[in-house]
């Protein structure tokens, strides 16, 4: 028979009371099913029964990406999870490490319903919804669960592709809603701007994985008729907070989703205005819960007023003070192209040696790429659980892919550290950009 409870985490539009009941009911859970939190609660002297609600949540230590990728991965899944059945989605790293996700299929369906739902937060949308995502990877080619189901009609405008033809693409496409990281958007808004292509006017445009700067929300708002809005998101929970309709630089938490705490250097509660690390609670994961889980990001709880938002929202609001911010790579011809590109390199270099072609496998455990010069990167890595010979001649293939004269060079290397604001940038660039480059 399924619980109530279980059925709870689905819910749309969840009240404080039923939070509360959903977070004790995954506080006992995973500590009955999950080694990880069952020894993580015994060592801390923790009773999970003791656990009542969400304000209680601060008696438990916060979990982090590390101390996971130090489990097996029997330690960190739910006894009864079956991993070659589970949907599997892999972090991308900007924390210094890499952790593959995995979710049942309701719980994948659940996690994109959600930033569906969060983006007609922005726009009012038609269904089925019509969507361009801009820098997709080329392999990129599985219909998910939503897209088989018909409620959206994705099209994707891969970033192998020369930009210049990126921009001619969009020509032909109509969409609701475009989507991708800044960076990407950025090199796409440019580009549109220099070759005079008429692009559709969306309804919104969606801003993700990246800080989104003032001058790059311009850009991409000029060019494409319509609002920017930013999305915080992770792949451990989805769908974080969305940027209110009213004011951009206000965050609202999506209280569907997770539970969102602000805390000190010792893991306690900070006063709403003060910044501090971001920990997260998932409302809705069972499969591999996280709970109180720091994703490595910086932010401020927003006081809250005695009335809702003036859009309507009646939960938290943050703003963000530190998050994913990433350098262009910028190649020996003068092109400047976004950091995601060189990252997936990695990524995939790994995945082939392990003759995967889905998920991110336990070669590499985390990795910097820096760039010297124009034709010359690093790229320091930390190896995982696996060993594989020719891992360097793979990632050094991607680079030349992306340009002949680009050459790498892998560091293997302890681990990585993060700068004085505690975050690890994925892609640091030494090389000045030239702007004026297509």
């Amino acid at each position: 028979m399924i619980g109530p409870q279980r059925l709870l985490r689905f819910k749309i539009g969840k009240t404080p009371a039923e939070r509360d009941r959903l977070v004790a009911y995954l506080v006992r859970t995973a500590y009955r099913n999950v080694p990880y939190y069952r020894d993580m609660m015994d060592r801390a002297g923790v009773d999970p029964a003791a656990i009542r609600s969400a304000a209680e949540l601060r008696r438990l230590p916060i979990t982090t990406k590390r101390a996971l990728l130090d489990t097996s991965e029997n330690g960190f899944l739910h006894r009864r999870a079956v991993p070659k059945r589970c949907h599997r989605v892999s972090t991308s790293g900007y924390t210094g490490y890499l952790l593959t996700i995995y979710y049942s299929w309701p719980e994948a369906y659940y996690r994109r319903a959600m930033l569906l739902l969060a983006m007609g937060r922005n726009a009012r949308l038609s269904w089925p919804v019509s969507l361009v995502h801009v820098g997709a990877r080329s392999d990129q080619m599985k219909r998910d669960l939503v897209q088989r189901l018909g409620f959206v009609r994705v099209t994707k405008v891969h970033r192998e592709l020369p930009v210049a033809e990126q921009a001619a693409a969009m020509s032909g496409i109509r969409a609701q809603i475009i989507e991708g990281t800044p960076s990407h958007l950025e090199l796409l808004a440019e580009q549109v701007m220099r070759q005079g292509v008429a692009v559709p006017r969306p309804r919104l445009v969606v801003a993700y994985g990246e800080v989104l700067h003032s001058h790059q929300a311009a850009l991409i708002e000029a060019v494409f008729g319509t609002r920017v809005a930013n999305y915080y998101n992770c792949e451990e929970v989805g769908n974080i907070a969305w940027s209110c309709p009213i004011r951009r630089d206000v965050l609202h938490v999506n209280h569907d989703a997770c539970v969102l705490e602000v805390v000190s250097e010792d893991g306690a509660p900070v006063e709403p205005g003060e910044e501090g690390r971001v920990v997260l609670t998932s409302l809705f994961g069972t499969t591999m819960p996280f709970l109180r889980y720091e994703v490595g990001d910086r932010a401020r709880l927003l006081p809250r007023g005695t009335e809702p938002c003036a859009c309507g929202h009646r939960g938290d609001s943050i703003s963000l003070e530190v998050a994913r911010d990433e350098d262009f790579l910028v190649l020996p011809d003068g092109r400047r192209i976004s950091p995601r590109r060189p990252v997936v390199a990695v990524l995939a270099a790994a995945l082939r040696t392990q003759g995967l072609t889905d998920v991110f496998a336990d070669v590499i455990r985390g990795f910097q790429i820096i760039q010297e010069t124009v034709d010359q990167v690093i790229v320091r890595a930390v190896r995982g659980r696996e060993t594989r010979e020719g891992i360097e001649s793979e990632i050094a293939k991607g680079f030349a892919a992306i340009h002949p004269q680009l050459r790498c060079r892998v560091e293997w290397v302890d681990a990585i550290e993060p700068d004085p604001s505690g975050k690890v940038k994925k892609v640091l660039s030494k090389v000045a950009p030239r702007r004026d480059a297509g």
